[in-house]
C-alpha cells in the first residue's frame, strides 16, 4: 500500500497584482511567475532565512 506522502507548502504572493496562493517548499518554489499577470511572486511571509527579494520591473513601473 502506497504512502500518502505530505510535502510542506509556502504561501506566495504576487508582487505586482493581488495573487496569493502556495507552492511546495523545495528548491525553485519563487521561479515560477504568476499565474494571472506573469510577475514575479514572493513569500507571503518572511523568515530571516529568505533571500533577499528582486523588484519586479512591473512594479516599479506601477509606482512611478
Amino acid at each position: 500500500m502506497a504512502k500518502n506522502r505530505t510535502y510542506p507548502t509556502r504561501a506566495i504572493a504576487c508582487q505586482v497584482c493581488p495573487w496569493r496562493g502556495t507552492r511546495y517548499f523545495g528548491k525553485g518554489i519563487l521561479v515560477e511567475p504568476c499565474p494571472v499577470c506573469g510577475s514575479r511572486v514572493r513569500f507571503a511571509v518572511a523568515m530571516p532565512s529568505d533571500p533577499a527579494v528582486t523588484i519586479d520591473i512591473k512594479l516599479i513601473a506601477k509606482a512611478a
